[in-house]
């Protein structure tokens, strides 16, 4: 019985390094697409999606910070 073996490509740092950034820049952008429409079920979940994220890598900096950090200050 010959048996066939399919390598499995694994993506070197830098692909993961760009995956993660790519997927930072979407979530922020959503999440203040959703601030921008006024969309406050949508830009919570984006949030919540945001801390889940940052709870599963904890090794990375935080991106609730990137959301919250860009927010206009309330008067």
């Amino acid at each position: 019985m010959l048996a066939t073996v399919t390598p499995i490509h694994q993506p070197d740092e830098t692909d993961a390094a760009w995956a993660e950034h790519a997927y930072r820049q979407d979530v922020v952008r959503r999440y203040y697409q959703a601030v921008e429409a006024k969309d406050r079920i949508e830009a919570a979940f984006v949030w919540l999606e945001a801390h889940a994220h940052d709870k599963a890598n904890q090794h990375n900096s935080p991106l609730v910070d990137e959301l919250d950090a860009e927010l206009p200050a309330a008067a």
